[in-house]
């Protein structure tokens, strides 16, 4: 793939030599693919951002028509195509499930048996670090002549300056809310104070044309936008009869381009190593086994998971009001929220040089941060600071900590988050909380019926149901352990547990049923239900034990 191309769905089944098949003709050839996500869940959309190639061995297309098409219905806003990899779960695509994708404008690809997964990975990563290298190289080399061209000028206050000598006109550079950050003109003074209310009565624009027209002059007007994002304001104060709108024009518009380069080059730059390590961040949090392909990636962006690593789950409280307009505007107004958060918690980890890298992850910031010094206190100290930073630059909402235990290398990151998860809820509802931040090592102190007992007694327990029903996952790719966690996370409420699994009620019953049948149990009974959730609690804690070097 040339660098200036991006990658679309046609290059990747036509070039990339993978032997993948489109089982929906030409749909969405020409879609380009911005991540790629491997996921099993029934709705795996929290993880992924739009236009994410996503692969799957098709368990729900393989449970039953209804339930492939409630898949398909859940994934398709933010897929840009599905990759069903053959052989594990089914052995084809059902011809409903691919004729409700056409319904949908959502492409399907099948993905042969001698297939590695991790080949299409490879492809895409390769792929989308090519272009977003590219474009970062040419935004440098664009900054670099432009530093050399602000040195040699003496910056922007230079340029205006030397533009309006040029031209014999008066110019001035605003920022968003009207400050000036430049200003000349060659005889007299100007007003810029009631040039920047002439402007504002225009909405910053001066129309199409960008041209105020005033009693004697005209007004020029240039928006400098990055990112979607107003910058910079140009205004140049012309005389009628003084020169022509040809000349003013392409002068005030190389300027604006001049000034807009060097926030350009900066913006992406963070861009880019943002969009990365999410990125990054997202797919090794998924993973339950090793990662140890993620080594490498993580150590060029300053991460080296040989020494002590954490995960935290940051969760911010949604302020009572809000000032979206209606769901979408809120949603908006949450993301963006959630955003600079994560760029705060960036910030402060960097003050105290401490590696760490974010994402937001659904409705919370997920972080993981490397530790010279990992004992529990250290880590403590570290979020004690966070939290305070986070109080300074966002009096709302209020924020907790989950903090995952200790671990070293790359092996099963996922029971990390987790931990960080569990850590969470427990600093967000549980009394006398200390700074809102609760590391997971703590946590098991809180199940004092089950912490006194011995590794031999905790497996007794924990095997007793738990072990079934993970096999019972293992061999028919269900989800009833992951399940029966979110149910008793949520208080056993049939309302909450379908809305975070984002499933029907029924499909909730029927999974509650499965393990009551399984397990030859009765969840209407207390007794049974106690004695699951005490063999679930041993599984994981003994699980945790095993997993989690106290303080690494």
């Amino acid at each position: 793939m040339e660098a200036s191309q991006e990658l679309t769905l046609g290059e990747l089944v036509a070039e990339a030599q993978l032997g993948l098949t489109t089982l929906t003709g030409d749909l969405g050839l020409s879609r380009v693919i911005m991540n790629v996500h491997h996921s099993d869940l029934s709705d795996p959309t929290q993880w992924m951002a739009a236009g994410t190639l996503l692969i799957t061995h098709g368990a729900d297309l393989a449970e039953s028509t209804a339930a492939g098409i409630r898949y398909l219905d859940a994934i398709s806003k933010k897929t840009a195509a599905l990759v069903v990899a053959v052989g594990e779960c089914l052995d084809h695509v059902p011809p409903e499930a691919i004729a409700h994708a056409r319904t949908l404008g959502m492409p399907v690809v099948e993905a042969p048996r001698t297939l590695a997964l991790r080949d299409i990975f490879s492809y895409v990563y390769h792929s989308l670090a090519s272009l977003d290298m590219h474009s970062l190289r040419r935004a440098l080399a664009v900054q670099s002549q432009l530093l050399d061209l602000l040195v040699e000028e003496k910056g922007a206050a230079e340029i205006v300056s030397r533009l309006s000598e040029t031209l014999d006109l008066a110019m001035v550079l605003f920022d968003p809310d009207g400050e000036v950050l430049a200003v000349a003109c060659r005889r007299g003074s100007l007003d810029t104070e009631s040039i920047w209310s002439v402007v504002v009565g225009a909405n910053l624009s001066g129309g199409p044309t960008g041209v105020i027209e005033a009693a004697s002059e005209r007004i020029y007007v240039r928006r400098v936008v990055v990112h979607g994002e107003l910058a910079r304001v140009l205004v140049a104060v012309v005389p009628r009869a003084q020169v022509t709108s040809i000349l003013v024009d392409i002068t005030l518009s190389d300027t604006q381009r001049l000034i807009g380069v060097s926030l350009l080059a900066e913006r992406e730059a963070m861009r880019f190593r943002r969009n990365m390590t999410s990125a990054l961040l997202r797919d090794l949090l998924t993973r339950e086994g090793s990662a140890h392909e993620f080594t490498d990636k993580l150590h060029a962006v300053g991460m080296d998971i040989g020494s002590p690593w954490r995960v935290a789950v940051l969760v911010a409280e949604d302020p009572e009001h809000s000032k979206g307009t209606g769901p979408v505007s809120r949603q908006q107004e949450r993301a963006a929220v959630l955003r600079r958060i994560a760029d705060a918690v960036e910030e402060c980890f960097r003050a105290l040089r401490v590696s760490a890298i974010t994402c937001v992850m659904g409705d919370v910031i997920v972080v993981l941060a490397v530790f010279s010094e990992p004992g529990r206190d250290s880590v403590r100290g570290v979020f004690v600071e966070v939290q305070a930073h986070l109080r300074d630059c966002f009096p709302e909402p209020a924020t907790y900590v989950g903090v995952s235990g200790g671990w070293v290398g790359p092996s099963r990151p996922a029971a990390l988050l987790r931990q960080a998860e569990e850590a969470s809820l427990s600093a967000r509802d549980g009394a006398g909380v200390k700074d809102g931040i609760v590391l997971f090592d703590e946590v098991d102190n809180k199940f004092r019926l089950l912490g006194g007992q011995s590794p031999d007694a905790l497996e007794a327990m924990g095997n007793r149901l738990m072990i079934p029903l993970a096999e019972h996952d293992r061999i028919h790719h269900t989800t009833l352990v992951a399940t029966l966690r979110v149910y008793f996370r949520m208080g056993m409420s049939v309302q909450e547990t379908t809305k975070e699994l984002f499933v029907h009620r029924n499909t909730l019953y029927k999974r509650l049923g499965r393990i009551e049948e399984l397990l030859d149990l009765d969840l209407s009974r207390m007794d049974d239900v106690v004695e699951l959730y005490l063999s679930f609690e041993a599984a994981e804690l003994l699980a945790a034990a095993g997993q989690v070097h106290a303080d690494t």
